[in-house]
């Protein structure tokens, strides 16, 4: 879902440095989604769950969900309307 409603290239921080995400892609069971990515000194591919996009994007509410399902703690994402996490 979340190839489909980000269009890219788009902005996000990964490790606090600025890169453009270019493509998202999932590579197998054990890696999971995947992001290629570039920045002004490189570019390569990481794990989508490490990367932080802009908070009022629906990419971002999209990959706060993604990182709940995971585990790890939600980066900040402005909630939808109506919308709350389940218990």
């Amino acid at each position: 879902m979340i190839s489909e409603q980000t269009t890219l290239p788009t902005t996000a921080t990964l490790l606090g440095v600025p890169v453009t995400v270019t493509g998202i892609d999932y590579d197998n069971e054990n890696r999971g989604l995947t992001a290629t990515c570039r920045s002004p000194k490189e570019s390569g591919e990481v794990a989508l769950a490490d990367l932080v996009f802009p908070p009022e994007t629906e990419t971002a509410w999209i990959h706060a969900a993604y990182r709940r399902y995971l585990g790890p703690q939600p980066f900040p994402a402005d909630p939808r309307p109506g919308w709350t996490w389940p218990d």
